[in-house]
This record gives structure tokens, C-alpha cells and sequence, in this order.
């Protein structure tokens, strides 16, 4: 079966896997709902603001999965800053930005997977 996928830089789908980060935002809106499996790309990203050592963390592999449960329309700066502790992003360079609301992270063995352009992208996979 197919599954759909994003791609993520570390230390951000471990934060998700943590539960720490609770909504993952984009400049671009996509249909995104149900079960999305969350690939840690090659690329790193503010780890000095996490304290994580992102050496570590599993990167060019699916890492896990997480459900979303709602889409939210950032149209302000109000709105954004809002959820700053939910999404953890700095200030967006422009306006709209799309947050999806994530819930019951679920980690899983680190499976190699190259990452791909697309929100999401598409894998085989085999529970």
C-alpha cells in the first residue's frame, strides 16, 4: 500500500515524535488529513534552539508517523504568534501560511527512504 509522507529536517520530526511540536506549518496549503508518515531529510535546522544533538537524530529514513486532525489559515501575525509554542517557527515571511495540527505521534524504526518534492509524497509501504 502507498502511504503519504513529508519530509521534515531534524531537529523538527523529532520534535513531532516528542510531541513537542504540535503543528507543522507551510507557505503552501495541501490536502493533508488522516495517517502522514514523517521522513527526517538529510538537511539540519536550528539546533542550538532545541539543545538536541542533531548528529544523532536518524536523518534520510521515515522516522515515524503522526495523524492530523485540522488545517489552520494564519492571516496574521496575531494568529500566528498565537501558536508560536505549538508550531515553534520563527515569523513567516509572508502571509497566508497554513498550519496542520498534529496528534498521536507514533514512532518507528528508522526505514531508508530518499526524500521527494511533493506535500505530501508517496511510498510503498508494509505494516
Amino acid at each position: 500500500m502507498k502511504v503519504p509522507v513529508i519530509s521534515l529536517r531534524q531537529p523538527i520530526a523529532e520534535l513531532i515524535l516528542r510531541g513537542e511540536k504540535t503543528i507543522e506549518t507551510r507557505s503552501r496549503k495541501a490536502n493533508l488529513s488522516g495517517t502522514i508518515y514523517l521522513h527526517a531529510s538529510l538537511g539540519k535546522s536550528w539546533p542550538a534552539r532545541v539543545g538536541l544533538d542533531v548528529g544523532s537524530l536518524p536523518r534520510g529514513c521515515i522516522v515515524g508517523k503522526v495523524e492530523v486532525m485540522d488545517r489552520k489559515v494564519y492571516s496574521s501575525l496575531a494568529e500566528w504568534s498565537a501558536d508560536a509554542e505549538k508550531h515553534l517557527a520563527g515569523l513567516p515571511k509572508k502571509l497566508p501560511m497554513y498550519g496542520y495540527v498534529l496528534s498521536h505521534p507514533v514512532r518507528i524504526p528508522p526505514f531508508p527512504c530518499k526524500g521527494q518534492l511533493g506535500l505530501p509524497f508517496w511510498v510503498e509501504w508494509k505494516e
